[in-house]
């Protein structure tokens, strides 16, 4: 069982926000927005989320970006899914996450090409609900503070 989430601070993404969704589903904790301690990294009641350049689950320890650019897109949210048993299920029932791997990992040029979609297009899929939570997920430090003030959901 988890503790806290930490994940990167600065601008938010779709892979950690949705990944420290999944796992809030998991436990009702903290998510810190900040880089990680060496303790984060050993500790296995932190959960440590596309940051830290490592990845395993038995540490909760969930980055991808140590992974080779040739490597399967994968995201953090990706690994979530797989620790939690549920990724198959995931990929089948949910068209989007295979794109949301693909952008993440290759960016938007590499994934309008895979999606044979010039990029202007591409960019039309972007919802400004999606664009609004990820930068108020990613102006918060701890939204644990954040929900008791309010400014989270307000």
């Amino acid at each position: 069982m988890i503790s806290s989430i930490v994940t990167h601070p600065g601008g938010a993404h779709k892979d950690d926000f949705l990944a420290c969704a999944v796992l809030l589903t998991q436990a009702p904790v903290a998510i810190q927005r900040r880089d990680p301690t060496e303790a984060d990294l050993t500790d296995t009641s932190v959960a440590v989320i596309d940051i830290g350049h490592q990845h395993d689950a038995s540490l909760h320890n969930f980055d991808h970006h140590q992974l080779p650019r040739d490597h399967v897109p994968t995201c953090a949210l990706s690994l979530v899914l797989q620790h939690l048993g549920i990724y198959e299920d995931s990929r089948e029932f949910c068209s989007w996450l295979e794109v949301a791997e693909w952008f993440d990992c290759r960016g938007p040029v590499d994934t309008a090409k895979w999606l044979e979609m010039d990029r202007e297009t591409l960019g039309r899929l972007n919802s400004p609900l999606d664009i609004t939570i990820l930068r108020r997920f990613g102006s918060q430090t701890d939204t644990n503070q954040a929900n008791r003030s309010g400014r989270l959901c307000a």
